[in-house]
């Protein structure tokens, strides 16, 4: 601020040597586009203030009325501008935080993939035609409660932040992977029931030959998962289905991917 009125002081007393008074809104311009990013409605008062001043002595000292005006409206338009700047400065970084709070609502605290309201969000959004072209995988962690008993929940924790990465990076692009509660993982897999055999697979077989890296060490972690169709009866249907063949692969055994393939 002390810079800014320096500058104000400077320029208008070099206007006042030059006797050019048409000079001042554009030396002006450079200082006020400056403040106006990183100023607030107080400062600019401080700021027309301090220009007011500048001005009125300029004036007194050329005894000119009609230069005193022309003086006065170059400070009422600078004003204005450093307003208008102001304000659309303040509604980018408006619109940035919404984005901002958008972008977390729609996301997991500890894993950072989508929760479950926005992979419900987008499957309602599905057209119709995507009904048999799109599965449903629940993906439960194995044996988690033994993990957080045994390590404490903060490497249960780690465990499930590095699945979660494990399943965004062994997924397709087109595929949509969330955090659906607790160790349950939610996959919307783009494809009939054998691009999904596919996916899962992989996802089965990167626990299987790699195993997570904690502050515990190395975990051997595996998962079970339940596959159905995402069919006309909708995604709550398809995610009981799923979740039943989830609980029968749980029954034989775990580590395993159990495909539903009826909604009976």
């Amino acid at each position: 601020m002390s810079l800014t009125i320096t500058w104000v002081a400077v320029i208008s007393t070099l206007d006042f040597l030059i006797r050019d008074i048409r000079l001042l809104p554009i030396m002006l311009m450079a200082p006020s586009i400056a403040l106006a990013t990183i100023t607030t409605p107080r400062k600019i008062v401080y700021f027309t203030v301090v220009v007011i001043a500048i001005d009125s002595i300029i004036g007194a000292t050329l005894d000119d009325f009609a230069t005193m005006r022309q003086l006065t409206t170059y400070v009422v338009v600078i004003v204005i501008a450093l307003l208008t700047m102001w304000i659309a400065s303040l509604r980018i970084q408006l619109e940035d935080d919404l984005r901002l709070a958008r972008y977390e609502a729609n996301r997991d605290s500890l894993t950072g993939l989508r929760n479950r309201r926005s992979i419900v969000q987008i499957a309602t959004e599905l057209s119709p035609l995507d009904s048999g072209r799109t599965c449903v995988a629940m993906v439960d962690i194995d044996n988690f409660k033994k993990v957080n008993d045994e390590y404490g929940h903060d490497v249960g924790d780690e465990v499930i932040t590095e699945f979660g990465r494990r399943l965004a990076s062994t997924v397709r692009s087109v595929d949509v992977v969330g955090r659906y509660g607790g160790e349950e993982f939610l996959l919307l897999i783009r494809g009939p029931l054998d691009i999904a055999r596919e996916v899962t697979d992989r996802v089965v077989s990167s626990l299987r030959t790699s195993p997570i890296s904690t502050s515990a060490g190395l975990l051997p972690i595996r998962a079970s998962i339940g596959v159905a169709e995402l069919g006309i009866q909708g995604l709550v249907d398809a995610i009981q289905v799923a979740d039943r063949a989830l609980y029968s692969a749980k029954n034989h055994g775990r580590d395993r991917i159990e495909i539903s393939l009826s909604f009976e």
